[in-house]
């Protein structure tokens, strides 16, 4: 039986979704396929698998990383994939683990997203004080409210950029 989970993925909350996915499959819910609204999932309790998450790599590092440690390829998700083991009771809890090179995809990934957010709060910024600067008789005595728009509207990029250097900070310290 396959079943829909309605339930949106955000890049700073990767650890989250990830113990998510694990838990479900220890339940019998095998993850089949995962977009940023939701996952796809389908029902097995016979097998019980781990699951990892990472970013995608130049030259198919990531998945030749994977593959020579024994992971299995589930799906692709934008930027993100999804790599999945089955659970035997003979293995040691160290096989679940990513051996080899550092693990800096998802922190480079992150890096890359945060730029451009801080590029867009900076141009609204401008649009912002530009906007005053319009003479009250042109906008009707609106100017105050129009300035306004997109100051709201930076707080959007910025709470994005915010959640994004908090994962980072998580991440370091780990």
């Amino acid at each position: 039986m396959e079943q829909t989970i309605k339930r949106r993925f955000y890049p700073w909350n990767y650890e989250k979704e990830l113990k998510t996915v694990n838990e479900r499959s220890e339940q019998g819910f095998h993850l089949v396929r995962s977009t940023f609204w939701g996952r796809r999932e389908v029902e097995d309790h016979s097998a019980v698998y781990r699951y990892a998450l990472d970013c995608r790599e130049p030259d198919g590092f990531t998945e030749l990383l994977y593959e020579k440690q024994g992971w299995e390829l589930v799906c692709a998700q934008g930027a993100w994939l999804w790599f999945r083991k089955k659970i035997e009771e003979d293995r040691q809890e160290t096989e679940y683990e990513i051996h080899g090179e550092p693990r800096h995809a998802i922190a480079d990934y992150l890096h890359r997203r945060i730029k451009p957010l801080d590029t867009l709060r900076n141009l609204l910024l401008v649009l912002a004080f530009l906007l005053v600067l319009v003479p009250e008789e042109l906008s009707g005595g609106l100017t105050p409210r129009i300035a306004c728009v997109p100051l709201f509207l930076c707080l959007i990029p910025v709470k994005i950029a915010e959640n994004m250097r908090k994962a980072l900070g998580e991440q370091k310290r780990q």
